[in-house]
This record gives C-alpha cells, structure tokens and sequence, in this order.
C-alpha cells in the first residue's frame, strides 16, 4: 500500500496536471499526500558580497511565502483537508531536493507530469 505519496509542484499547468490522477489514487488508498514545491534557489540572483545577503534572504523567504500560498491554493481546489494533503516548500536544487525530501519523508511515490 502506498501511504504516503509526494507531489511535486513547480506552479506550471504541466506540473498541477497530474492532480486529478493522484488525488484519485490517494483517495482510494487512503494515501496522505505531499504537495512539494521546491524555490530554485540557483534562479535567485546572486549578489556578491555580505552586503546583499539580507536582500538575498528577503527574495529567498518571500519566493517560499508565494509558493505556500500556491500550494495551499492547489489544496482548497482539490477540496482536500490539511491532515490528508500536506504542503512543504523547501530551498535548494529541485532534482536534489525532491529525491532528499522523498527519502527523509519515507516516501512511497512520486507523481510528476
């Protein structure tokens, strides 16, 4: 049985394209879902020095406030509650973050389009 399945989300239509699928799965194995999204944080730009590190503190925490809202916008569409369909945002390399997030998390599955 698959008890927990990761959804990665970038906020493209491509990436939420796989939610009517999974959602069905999820409901019928009474799977907990994730809904992931991971800010790329090699697409912020980098300002060299000490002296941007706030500014670059401020993009990365709001790019992550932005992509809470997104997901927990995808959430109230499925018409899901927060104890079957979590939301994560996390920082970093998104190929590398997932596969991190999915093995820390036990993850059973993850559902891309």
């Amino acid at each position: 049985m698959l008890e927990h399945i990761l959804v990665p989300l970038d906020s493209s239509k491509l990436s939420e394209q796989i939610l009517p699928f999974i959602g069905h799965i999820a409901k019928n194995m009474h799977s907990r879902m994730t809904l992931l999204h991971v800010v790329d944080t090699d697409a912020l730009p980098h300002l060299p020095g000490n002296r941007y590190k706030e500014l670059t503190e401020k993009l990365l925490e709001r790019e992550k406030d932005l992509a809470r809202r997104y997901l927990r916008a995808i959430r109230d569409h499925m018409g899901a509650n927060e104890g079957a369909v979590s939301c994560e945002v996390i920082p970093g390399s998104p190929a590398e973050a997932i596969v991190s997030f999915a093995h820390t998390q036990g993850i059973g599955l993850i559902a891309m389009s």
